[in-house]
């Protein structure tokens, strides 16, 4: 179950002041439980049950001044001071037990042995203060600044607080003289702005070190403690700075309007996960490693084919592309000296990251193909030569898992009671490893004997000599990151189509019924994409559709 409740006062001691404190308390508990009976096939004979249960607790309090004035008719103010503080807690656990040899006897009490127990939590606290402040002059210039400092208990004990402000400006100019009651131009805006933001996209105690008691080990009459994470106490605010220009139009009596906006977006002390050797005991740790640019546009344009208020007619379509390029224009010295050292020594890296690529790089080792006399895979080492051998340090930068380009589009339609909506999706430019394709059907031989398997295995692979296929030879060697699964990543699709009708009849008035609704709605009507991405039982490719009748009365 789950209980959110909210109180808050508010008192307004001289005119346009607002005072506003409010209490937030959000606590959940969920229960669950699992039953394995003896007699299902392949148990044994053997049952199994488990129990688990979480509780959450998140208190907020929330205290706000707003103050809104005018000076003379023209210039307008609105100023606002508050201040935030929230304390979050999680605990669970989780009981299973097995042994029970009685379908009818399945709960905790019934099992021989524990299999598994265990218990987590989790806190964390937040802090902010914030301001606002806003200018209005003849609805023709406006401004606004804003300032907040937050802080987190997630951060280490040296970087716990972080300072954000924003600014932004703007110019109607449909409101001057020289374009106000315009037939052509409706309305013409102009703004600018620059901002940041601070995130926090780590949990909630990687930021410290962690020990953890042995529960169930002893030596003696003596307990022990091991170290649960690596703490990093300098760990600090990712923080984004973004760059805004922006133009807004209306045009032919609010018949078209679009807009444009061009920005320029950095990110400082970007938080990612660093790999250790697991000689450690850890596999990574959180680090500030370094400086992230995006530079792109987000254009949108839309307007009334058909407009006929006469016979109750409009076809409306609408559109929005977004480009976006994302590059790293700095990386810590840590970062640079792992990533040679473990290169050099052949080591396999989960994520690459090199100056004056994306953080969303695909690295890959070159692929020639299967060789048809062995079935195995040709690689081309880092000097161009033909190899068996697959190496980490022979990875070449292959292309962006994000696509370049991406955006939306929309049909509406509608005559009397009658209308039909359309909208559809795209994207192109971008790359992607197709690992579902390769978890499908170039599957160890470990699993084939386990596992059932697609029938590819058997049709699409190397069997014999001679053999030219796309997938190499049965053996039980995992396929490490080759070029042979990157593939380019177009996409167009028809995302969700709905027909509605409107009845009215004064048959149904005198039933007391305004009207009833009649819709069908449907998602996924078609995909198209350049990529033959392997769909199963775990994410299948669904097309639904739903008809829905409602009455208002």
């Amino acid at each position: 179950y789950k209980a959110l409740s909210v109180i808050y006062a508010e008192v307004r001691p001289i005119e346009n002041l607002v005072i506003r404190t409010q209490l937030g308390a959000d606590f959940s508990h969920t229960t669950a439980d699992m039953k394995s009976f003896p007699s299902f096939p392949g148990n044994n004979g053997i049952g199994v049950a488990g129990r688990s249960s979480a509780d959450v607790v998140s208190l907020t309090i929330t205290n706000t001044a707003n103050y809104n004035f005018q000076l003379g008719k023209d210039h307008s103010f609105n100023v606002m001071l508050g201040q935030e503080g929230v304390d979050y807690r999680s605990e669970s656990f989780q009981v299973i037990v097995r042994g029970q040899n009685n379908d009818y006897l399945t709960d905790l009490t019934s099992g021989t042995r524990a299999a598994s127990w265990g218990n987590s939590s989790s806190s964390y606290a937040y802090l902010s203060f914030f301001g606002r402040a806003e200018y209005n002059y003849k609805d023709r210039y406006y401004a606004d600044f804003s300032l907040r400092t937050d802080g987190s208990s997630q951060f280490g004990s040296n970087k716990r607080f972080g300072t954000f402000w924003s600014a932004g400006i703007g110019w109607n100019l449909h409101q001057e003289k020289f374009l106000k009651g315009s037939d052509f131009l409706n309305v013409l805006r102009l703004r600018l702005s620059y901002g940041e933001t601070g995130s926090q996209k780590f949990s909630a105690y990687q930021a410290l070190p962690m020990f953890k008691y042995y529960d169930n080990d002893r030596y003696g009459y003596w307990g022990g403690a091991y170290l649960m994470g690596l703490g990093n106490e300098d760990l600090k605010w990712q923080v984004t700075s973004q760059y805004n220009a922006g133009l807004e139009f209306t045009i032919l009596k609010n018949r078209i309007k679009g807009s444009v906006d061009v920005y320029t977006k950095t990110t400082n002390n970007l938080l990612s996960s660093m790999d250790l050797p697991l000689a450690t005991g850890f596999s990574s740790y959180m680090e500030n490693i370094g400086k992230v640019k995006n530079t792109g546009f987000e254009a949108s344009l839309s307007g009334y084919l058909v407009r006929d208020t006469e016979r109750d007619i409009t076809l409306m379509v609408s559109g929005k592309l977004a480009y976006n390029k994302n590059e790293i224009v700095k990386l810590s010295d840590d970062l640079k000296r792992q990533t040679a050292k473990m290169l050099e020594a052949d080591a396999d890296i989960n994520t690459l990251y090199y100056e004056g690529r994306s953080q969303n790089s695909i690295y890959a080792v070159r692929s020639l193909g299967i060789d048809p006399s062995s079935g195995k895979e040709i690689f081309l080492d880092k000097n161009g030569n033909p190899t068996y051998e697959w190496k980490p340090s022979d990875k070449v930068y292959m292309g962006v898992a994000e696509p370049t380009y991406k955006g939306n589009a929309g049909l509406s339609f509608s005559y009397k009671d009658l209308s039909l909506n359309l909208s559809f999706g795209y994207h192109w430019g971008g790359k992607q490893y197709n690992s579902t394709l390769l978890n499908k059907v170039e599957v160890t031989t470990t699993t084939i004997k386990n596992s059932n398997v697609d029938n590819r295995v058997f049709s699409d692979r190397w069997l014999k000599d001679g053999d030219v296929v796309y997938f190499k030879g049965l053996s039980n060697e995992q396929t490490r990151m080759t070029s042979r699964f990157v593939m380019s990543d177009n996409v167009f699709s028809l995302q969700s189509a709905s027909i509605q009708y409107r009845w009215t009849a004064d048959y149904l008035k005198q039933m007391g019924i305004e009207n009833v609704r009649f819709s069908v709605n449907a998602s996924d009507l078609f995909y198209i994409s350049s990529v033959k991405t392997e769909r199963g039982t775990s994410y299948p490719y669904a097309r639904n559709v739903g008809l829905n009748v409602s009455l208002l009365f």
